[in-house]
């Protein structure tokens, strides 16, 4: 599964777009918030539940901040780490 995370700076919301390689499906998530600690934590939650192998952000505008906060924050964590490419690996139990 791929993600790609895009940013609607003006609508302060939050899209990802939910790739399924495999099967061929796309879904997209929407998330309206203030903080972009808001948008963080839903991305990390949606990662940690969905485990998806990439994530790829838009970084115009707004994404630039959602990329670098979101990085730091997934880094900072044992159990999932992100490559420069997007590449995603997890901890396994």
């Amino acid at each position: 599964m791929l993600f790609f995370v895009d940013w609607a700076g003006q609508e302060e919301r939050m899209r990802i777009h939910k790739f399924n390689l495999l099967g061929g499906e796309h879904k997209i998530q929407y998330y309206k918030g203030k903080e972009l600690k808001e948008f963080i934590d839903v991305l990390l939650l949606t990662i940690m539940k969905e485990r998806p192998d990439q994530i790829i952000f838009d970084r115009t505008g707004c994404g630039q901040p959602l990329f670098d906060s979101f990085v730091s924050c997934v880094n900072s964590r044992k159990s999932v780490k992100m490559l420069s490419n997007g590449m995603l690996y997890y901890e396994t139990e």
